[in-house]
C-alpha cells in the first residue's frame, strides 16, 4: 500500500514541488551542480536515459516495490521525461520514501575545444516536506512548505550518485565537478532520520 500511494501521488510531487515554494525553506532540500564532458550535449542526455535512468514513470511502482527482481536490475532513478538535451529523474529516498527530483540540462559548451563538449547544469530537489506515501501528500506539503527542513544530505548524494553511475556505466569524463548551492549538509546522515524527525513533529 506504501509503494503504491508514493507511486499515485508521485507525477503530482514532481509537477507541483510545493517543498520548493519558500525559497527561504527550499535552499535546505535541494543541491545542484555544473560540470564540463567531452562528448555532446545528446550524448549526454542519451548516456543519462540508458545508464541512470532506463525505467521510466510507468515501471514505478514495480522498480520499487521489494518483491520485484534484485536491485541490481534497476537503475537508481526514474525517468520522469527526456528530450534532446534535457532531462527530469525521480528518486525515493530509502526507508522513509520522500520523493525527490534532479533536472538535467545540457548545452553545448562556449569554449574552444578540438573535440565536441558539452556543459551540464543539475539540479536536485526535494518535492514534498513529507513522505510520498501520506495522504494528500502534495496538499500537506503545501501547508508545511515554509518549515526549512533539512534533507540529510539526500539530494547532494542524487548528484554524486548520478555523476557516478556515468562515469562508471558510460565512461563519461566528467570534469570540473563544482557545486554551486546545496543542502545542508549533514555528512552521509540517513534520509531517513530527516524524515522520522519530521514525523514526529507532524505527529505532535
Amino acid at each position: 500500500m506504501v509503494f503504491a500511494l508514493g507511486a499515485i501521488q508521485a507525477p503530482g510531487l514532481a509537477s507541483w514541488s510545493p517543498a520548493q515554494w519558500c525559497d527561504f525553506a527550499a535552499r535546505h532540500h535541494r543541491a545542484s551542480a555544473r560540470w564540463v564532458v567531452n562528448c555532446t550535449a545528446e550524448h549526454f542526455i542519451e548516456a543519462v536515459v540508458e545508464h541512470a535512468a532506463p525505467e521510466d514513470l510507468d515501471r514505478l511502482m514495480v522498480i520499487y516495490h521489494p518483491s520485484t527482481k534484485p536491485k541490481s536490475h534497476w537503475g537508481p532513478f526514474t525517468r520522469l521525461k527526456s528530450s534532446g538535451t534535457s532531462a527530469t529523474l525521480l528518486r525515493f529516498t530509502p526507508i522513509v520514501q520522500f520523493l525527490d527530483k534532479v533536472d538535467v540540462a545540457a548545452k553545448a559548451s562556449s569554449e574552444p575545444s578540438a573535440h565536441p563538449r558539452c556543459e551540464v547544469n543539475v539540479l536536485s530537489v526535494s518535492t514534498a516536506c513529507v513522505p510520498s506515501w501520506i495522504p494528500g501528500a502534495v496538499i500537506v506539503s503545501a501547508l508545511l512548505c515554509w518549515l526549512p527542513v533539512p534533507d540529510g544530505g539526500c539530494n547532494s548524494s542524487h548528484i554524486r550518485l548520478l555523476r557516478r553511475r556515468l562515469e562508471e556505466n558510460a565512461c563519461l569524463e566528467i570534469q570540473q565537478h563544482r557545486r554551486t548551492a546545496g543542502s545542508l549538509e549533514l555528512a552521509d546522515l540517513c534520509p531517513q532520520v530527516a524524515g522520522a524527525l519530521l514525523l514526529g513533529l507532524w505527529a505532535d
